[in-house]
């Protein structure tokens, strides 16, 4: 207990996030890695010293946390915890060897974990290359930092190391604690949040899964990196200010109507993160730990709305969801109505809008590349990255998307977004989603040679003659299953005998409930 220094509940994503990771202990899902190069030469010491007085100063990285025995989950903040610094000579391995090797020890890495109860649940290994050249890799939990903090973290230990090198102190500002944020948390109005919810998300029916429409064979989560035109993006931003909009809301849109058309659907959800500092707390762009916050977007998505107009009233929308961020998402899910085996969705859009690559290369002091792995607990995450150009990366379930699939999600969303940036006064209906390949192929191939419809047969009677006329050809095909013609009109035959004996007739109105199959 002297070790204690304080005792808090957690915040509704941390909430989240710890659920996630209690599901399913082994799928590394939540923890963050990131892998930077750096080319000159590290004093070990000195970055030791570096980061372990980043610990001393934010209350979070000293944090575990405790839920057996819990009314509800707590963390508890240590006085002191040593920095794990693994260090790692490499300058024998042949360099043909290093990017195998590599690879093999940041998979290990993301399978050790962490051990939520014991502090810190942050990491950090140095491998060395060569005499100037090593590979720094920070693991941690993302429980403990958000993108923002991360990015905060990364400048204050580039400063103590720096300091520390030079001989000198390094003039860092004081902090606030992140108990100062959870204890906001708790002081926010929770009828006023679940009246917005519930009735935000009345009558919703949660989302319709994606996936590839077939059952692979893969397992695990994997990422594909994907650049937006130049050209594209100018445009759009140019068309967006002028209409009073943001990128970001063109984009969420653009994933709104990419949904309805590939489910059919009008009414659809997704999932999306908002910083979740409040103004109101001072201090707060200066502390570190985790305030983000998830949310789901629910969009009604009508053909023939004016683009500008419905983005408008998306953005309006996303505004006010944020102004009630501060409500975990298991309660959104109670007050949705859905209750618990339905997911309000499934696919969740997020935004890199923080230096973190930058940053990480500044804290050793040298030129260096940075990359970031993660992983979400959604079977499909949009990841943009502002920049130029600016990148995006989808995280997905290999159980449920090909890499085939991704890449085309990938490029109905650029025309999506291509049809935004030519005109923002069109309907949506009118924005195109096929790519000119997958539109001549449509046309030359498929429609090549188009037949009238009779205008004056019933499509019953016409299934009846292609039946007479090729009774052993497939109709149906569902996997391993087919039905040829014969054997199709020969079960409607039976079903409409068992209708007629039920009492159905000319113009009766039979309801029809079924899934999708054979």
């Amino acid at each position: 207990m002297e070790n204690i220094e304080d005792v808090y509940e957690l915040s509704p994503l941390q909430q989240g996030l710890l659920f996630h990771t209690l599901l399913d202990p082994d799928a590394g899902v939540y923890l963050e890695q990131l892998s930077v190069s750096l080319n000159g030469p590290v004093d070990a010491g000195a970055l030791r010293q570096a980061w372990q007085a980043v610990l001393d100063r934010h209350a979070v990285l000293r944090t575990a946390f405790f839920w057996d025995g819990f009314e509800k989950p707590l963390q508890v903040v240590h006085r002191r915890v040593a920095l794990p610094l693994e260090e790692m000579d490499w300058r024998g391995l042949p360099a043909d060897q290093h990017a195998d090797a590599l690879r093999t020890f940041l998979q290990r890495d993301r399978e050790r974990g962490f051990e939520l109860t014991r502090p810190p649940l942050l990491r950090l290994s140095l491998i060395r290359w060569s005499d100037a050249g090593v590979h720094l890799v920070l693991s941690f939990h993302h429980a403990l930092l958000d993108g923002w903090s991360l990015a905060r973290v990364l400048d204050e230990a580039a400063a103590l190391y720096a300091a520390r090198v030079q001989g000198r102190d390094a003039d860092l500002p004081p902090v606030r604690r992140y108990g100062d944020y959870v204890a906001w948390l708790q002081a926010q109005d929770l009828a006023a949040a679940e009246s917005f919810w519930r009735q935000r998300l009345a009558g919703c029916r949660g989302s319709a899964a994606l996936s590839s429409g077939h059952a692979t064979e893969q397992s695990g989560y994997a990422e594909a990196w994907f650049t937006f035109p130049p050209e594209t993006v100018g445009a759009l931003e140019a068309r967006a200010r002028h209409h009073r909009l943001t990128l970001g809301t063109c984009l969420q849109g653009a994933w709104a109507v990419l949904l309805s058309r590939y489910s059919g659907e009008r009414d659809v959800v997704f999932g999306t993160t908002v910083s979740g500092r409040p103004a109101s707390l001072p201090g707060v762009e200066e502390m570190v730990g985790l305030f983000i916050s998830t949310l789901p977007v629910r969009v009604c998505v009508r053909p023939d709305a004016r683009l500008a107009v419905w983005l408008r009233e998306l953005q309006a929308q996303l505004f006010e969801a944020s102004e009630h961020h501060y409500v975990s998402l298991v309660q959104i899910q109670e007050w949705s109505g859905l209750g618990r085996r339905t997911p309000l969705f499934d696919t969740l859009v997020g935004f890199e809008n923080y230096p973190a690559a930058s940053t990480a290369a500044q804290a050793a002091g040298h030129s260096a590349q940075a990359e970031i792995h993660e992983r979400t607990g959604y079977p499909l995450t949009l990841i943009v990255v502002p920049g130029a150009p600016v990148r995006y990366r989808f995280l997905y379930d290999r159980s449920r998307f090909d890499a085939e699939t991704i890449a085309r999600i990938a490029e109905h969303l650029r025309m999506l977004l291509v049809g935004m940036s030519e005109d923002l006064d069109q309907r949506l209906s009118a924005l195109p989603l096929l790519t000119p390949g997958e539109r001549r192929r449509l046309l030359e191939e498929w429609g090549a040679a188009p037949s009238p419809y009779p205008r004056d047969a019933c499509v019953h009677h016409l299934f009846q003659e292609q039946a007479a006329r090729t009774p052993g050809a497939a109709a149906v095909v569902e996997g391993e299953r087919t039905l040829s013609y014969a054997e199709l009109d020969r079960r409607a035959g039976r079903l409409a005998r068992r209708l007629q004996a039920l009492g159905a007739g000319p113009g009766a109105r039979v309801a029809v409930c079924m899934e999708r199959s054979v």
